[in-house]
């Protein structure tokens, strides 16, 4: 209800200040659920600008208290800073967000939040980010990290999977909020679920080519090649591009060497070629090839 009526931020934020402030028992759980709620909220909004300056005096001075104030306080600092500097977020907290509070791995960290980026060569990249991150800010990092350019010389961007359609994917644009982004991909599995929150499932972030730039060709790195590479196989693979039988098999051809090197003889390579053929042919040009072609 405080998200959606900002008459009620500040009045929110002074509920929880007279729950921390002068506990009879500081290091007791009720207080540290208070000190929780408090740093899961200042993510989130802020309360008005008159009551800021004080609710930051209060930050201050309980930073250099009880160890176990000391870290909500220092993190919800950290929290106000960032919030001040960017954009409002539009969800609640997030799953994971209530997890790193909760296990006390967001108050050790400037970045407390991590992950998984999958990328088009079947790999991955785990990137930390806090609550405020926006997909600009962790497209960029996720650049440097991978040695690449920024995403608006490169057209790199970040997708995310529908969660009621494995076959469709959405593009995040570059001032939406991580944390935003997974709060809505939460809510609408588990409204497409009847409202039952399957714990076994969770967003899945790609990083991979949107936009591409002849003229930007010269200076494109290695891991650029690669991962466009990939993606324009995974086009033929699954029938975006077409390509007859033969561009098919030199294709294939020169990807699985690229991969696995030259081919050796015996039980284990035909078992291989099996294996890993699905992955590197179109499939609708798949049935009926023989054995020979793909060797």
């Amino acid at each position: 209800n405080c998200l959606s009526k900002p008459e009620l931020h500040s009045e929110f934020y002074c509920q929880l200040i007279c729950q921390t402030n002068r506990h009879p028992d500081p290091d007791g759980s009720e207080a540290i659920q208070c000190w929780m709620l408090l740093a899961l909220t200042c993510p989130i909004f802020l309360p008005k600008q008159k009551f800021l300056w004080y609710f930051k005096q209060y930050l201050q001075g309980h930073a250099s208290m009880r160890p176990v104030a000391v870290r909500y306080a220092v993190y919800c600092q950290r929290c106000v800073e960032r919030a001040e500097s960017s954009a409002a977020r539009e969800c609640g907290p997030s799953r994971l967000e209530v997890l790193s509070v909760l296990l006390g791995d967001a108050l050790m960290h400037s970045n407390p939040l991590s992950i998984p980026i999958h990328l088009t060569d079947r790999t991955y990249q785990v990137t930390s980010f806090d609550c405020s991150a926006t997909v600009q800010e962790l497209t960029k990092r996720l650049s440097q990290e991978l040695g690449m350019r920024d995403v608006l010389v490169t057209g790199f961007a970040l997708f995310t999977d529908d969660p009621c359609n494995s076959n469709r994917e959405h593009c995040l644009e570059a001032d939406v909020k991580i944390c935003d982004a997974i709060t809505m991909w939460e809510q609408s599995a588990r409204e497409g679920n009847q409202g039952r929150v399957d714990l076994s499932r969770s967003i899945k972030m790609t990083f991979k080519n949107r936009l591409y730039f002849r003229n930007v060709v010269r200076g494109e790195t290695e891991k650029e090649r690669i991962l466009v590479l990939y993606q324009a196989l995974e086009s033929v693979v699954n029938g975006l591009f077409p390509a007859n039988q033969d561009l098919a098999i030199d294709l294939a051809s020169l990807m699985l060497q690229i991969e696995f090197g030259d081919r050796r003889n015996g039980s284990d390579a035909e078992k291989q070629l099996s294996r890993i053929f699905s992955h590197y042919f179109p499939r609708n040009l798949s049935v009926g090839i023989s054995l020979e072609a793909k060797r």
